[in-house]
């Protein structure tokens, strides 16, 4: 795992996607996300089975000793779930180094203050325990980094809804996995080589899905969806897709710059800011096309279970049908699953024929 990353420096695990990397990119640590496996046991031990399976996955894999590399790890205090890991990690596990971290769940501009004392309250914490301080310079040269990736991440994404990628949609799902997992460098690289090996002449087919939610453990909904006929032209998951939009000024004072790109950006279901995630997903589902939406969530995942209700109404009212996976986050997702897809992808298919129809009527 080391040659995937920068060699000799301490490498940082994290847990969710708000966690502003970029803080620790320029103080010379190297965030590694920790995306553990299937299955989940080993953690139930130590975690209550109803816990959410991706922070149990985490528990298990780090009592297997799967992350000896790390040399910290930052928890977001962003659910009850990965307050209970902070809790066990800190007592079953010996790493020096775990720091919870809070969240707010607001975006006004007193939270985002709120959230620049934590981005300090955290490098300082990294600066006194490695024996780092980031200069302005630094800080500066990781956020211009951090937004060069996210202009080609921005332009994957782009020739994904167009179908005009050469991969296929669950080596895109890879593609945007790995960025979390890879030095900065070798992901833009991985990036920009996926771009350059896309044939502009082809034009991908198939029923246009938008696929949403948590946490995706594996490929195998993507590649299911295919296999069934369709196309995930658009991602809005916790590992892919749910990107800031805007960029990390590099004008403003560098913490609060990190704290305004972090808490404006998208907002998860976590955030009680419900009706701007509602307009969000929307705006996805009418700007790229789409023609179904498939929620991913993983069980006792409350906060994301929470919005499906509120969504599908808003989906329903639209005439855009929403398919919901629950999932125990397993290796294998079984033929039922496929079977579901399957059916749901058909339902989309006659639904369009008969508009064809309608429409052809009409004129």
């Amino acid at each position: 795992m080391g040659s995937l990353l920068h060699e000799e420096a301490p490498v940082i695990g994290w847990c969710c996607s708000y966690m502003p990397v970029e803080a620790l990119e320029s103080a010379g640590l190297v965030p590694f996300r920790l995306l553990p496996l299937p299955p989940v046991e080993m953690g139930d031990p130590y975690l209550h089975p109803n816990f959410c399976p991706y922070v149990r996955a985490i528990m298990g894999e780090g009592l297997a000793e799967a992350y000896p590399f790390l040399s910290g790890l930052v928890i977001m205090n962003t659910c009850d779930g990965m307050r209970r890991l902070f809790d066990a990690w800190s007592y079953f596990h010996d790493l020096p180094f775990v720091y919870l971290m809070d969240l707010p769940r607001v975006t006004t501009p007193a939270a985002i203050v709120c959230f620049r004392a934590e981005i300090q309250n955290l490098m300082d914490r990294v600066s006194s325990h490695f024996g780092v301080s980031p200069s302005a310079e630094t800080m500066k040269a990781s956020f211009d980094a951090s937004n060069s990736t996210r202009v080609i991440v921005q332009r994957v994404q782009t020739l994904m809804s167009q179908g005009k990628l050469s991969l296929r949609d669950w080596e895109v799902n890879e593609l945007f996995r790995a960025g979390a997992v890879l030095s900065r460098k070798k992901y833009d690289s991985l990036l920009e080589r996926a771009i350059h090996e896309s044939d502009k002449g082809i034009s991908r087919k198939g029923v246009r899905i938008l696929l949403t939610g948590a946490l995706l453990e594996n490929p195998e909904i993507v590649s299911m969806v295919e296999t069934c006929g369709g196309r995930v032209v658009v991602q809005d998951l916790c590992v892919s897709g749910r990107q800031p939009e805007s960029p990390i000024s590099l004008s403003e004072e560098p913490l609060m710059a990190l704290a305004r790109h972090y808490l404006l950006r998208p907002p998860c279901a976590r955030m009680q800011e419900n009706q701007r995630r509602i307009e969000y997903v929307v705006n996805l589902v009418r700007s790229h096309e789409v023609q179904g939406v498939i929620y991913y969530v993983l069980k006792f995942c409350d906060t994301f279970l929470y919005e499906v209700p509120v969504l599908k109404q808003i989906l329903d009212q639209m005439g855009i049908p929403m398919l919901i996976i629950e999932s125990e986050y397993r290796k294998g997702q079984g033929g039922g699953t496929q079977t579901r897809i399957q059916a749901f992808l058909e339902m989309l298919c006659a639904g369009t024929v008969a508009e064809d129809k309608v429409l052809s009527f009409n004129r």
